[in-house]
């Protein structure tokens, strides 16, 4: 019984994660959505490093005052994660954004093309298993994952199966009109042995 429910917890997962990963790789390419990894803590407390954000990519007009927004800095050539706490419309749409965390706004104003995304959703330290992915064992700790889970439930099924084997050859089985011990008949019938001849 709880051997059972753990092949089936097992399975369970396993199909859960493999869901998630098609729905990653679908999603990314149907609605545009980036994953970036946090590096740094000048979003804390809302973004903490080692965490991935998912943003989409919007127009300047839907981006207001408030939201946290995944920009490119030439001045750093880095991505940035910061929140817009200053909207200047003109010809060109500009942003001033600051860090959570940072007593002051960002010295430079962000170009609206330099905007990449709004951010949606961010997933705490998961950023830790990303960088581990992108490392260069990560393909192999990919693929290596869901073969030890494929191999420990085969194993699993192969000592259930000689489990069973063995528990039914030990067993002494009587049946019909011949007796049996073991997986050999004794040749005689029940009449043969029940009751002694005159």
């Amino acid at each position: 019984m709880i051997k059972g429910l753990f092949v089936w917890a097992g399975n369970f997962v396993f199909a859960m994660l493999l869901l998630l990963v098609g729905f990653l790789v679908i999603t990314m390419g149907l609605l545009d959505w980036q994953f970036n990894t946090v590096i740094g803590g000048s979003m804390d407390p809302t973004l903490k490093a080692g965490g991935i954000i998912i943003s989409q990519a919007v127009e300047p007009e839907d981006i207001a005052i408030g939201d946290i927004v995944n920009y490119y800095s030439p001045s750093h050539d880095a991505l940035i994660v910061h929140r817009i706490v200053e909207r200047h419309d003109g010809e060109q749409t500009y942003f001033v954004t600051q860090g959570d965390a940072n007593g002051a706004p960002d010295p430079y104003l962000v170009p609206a093309q330099n905007v990449l995304g709004k951010v949606h959703f961010h997933v705490p330290a998961a950023g830790h298993v990303s960088q581990a992915i992108k490392s260069p064992m990560g393909p192999l700790l990919l693929m290596m994952v869901p073969g030890l889970l494929i191999i420990g439930k085969g194993v699993g099924n192969i000592r259930a199966e000689i489990a069973n084997l063995r528990g039914g050859s030990r067993r002494p089985q009587v049946g019909g009109d011949d007796a049996v011990s073991g997986s050999w008949g004794t040749g005689l019938r029940r009449q043969d042995w029940a009751t002694p001849p005159a």
